[in-house]
């Protein structure tokens, strides 16, 4: 597991709009109600290509999330899975000897894009 430092964030004076998202269950707006600390769990990039805006683009919507709570004064514990699903890979030898390599690789080349992005990182990968 990959743990990033604390995100250095600026300080804004007052409080931002308290954060709403669409529940699709019952196709409503609703508010958000995380507690004093608000906990997020995120898929981490799919490793069957090279990193593309379709990662970013991820990193980039749950950077917002994150810098909202904060910015409402929550704690926030962003934990974020290093790869995602390998389709239709599933040997044993694939999972013991390849799939760690891909991981490695993918991790590698979207952290070395992440400071261009200036998001602030998950606690834990």
């Amino acid at each position: 597991m990959r743990i990033w430092p604390e995100p250095d964030l600026p300080v804004l004076p007052g409080r931002g709009p308290g954060l709403r998202l669409y529940d699709s269950a019952d196709r409503q707006i609703r508010p958000t109600a995380p507690g004093a600390t608000a906990t997020m769990y995120v898929c981490g990039i799919t490793p069957y290509d090279a990193t593309h805006l379709g990662h970013a683009a991820t990193y980039l919507a749950f950077d917002l999330i994150n810098r909202v709570w904060r910015d409402n004064g929550h704690r926030v514990h962003y934990v974020q899975k290093g790869v995602g699903h390998y389709g239709v890979f599933n040997g044993s030898r694939f999972r013991s000897e390849i799939v760690p390599r891909i991981n490695d690789f993918m991790i590698s080349a979207m952290t070395n894009k992440k400071p261009a992005l200036t998001i602030a990182h998950s606690a834990a990968e």
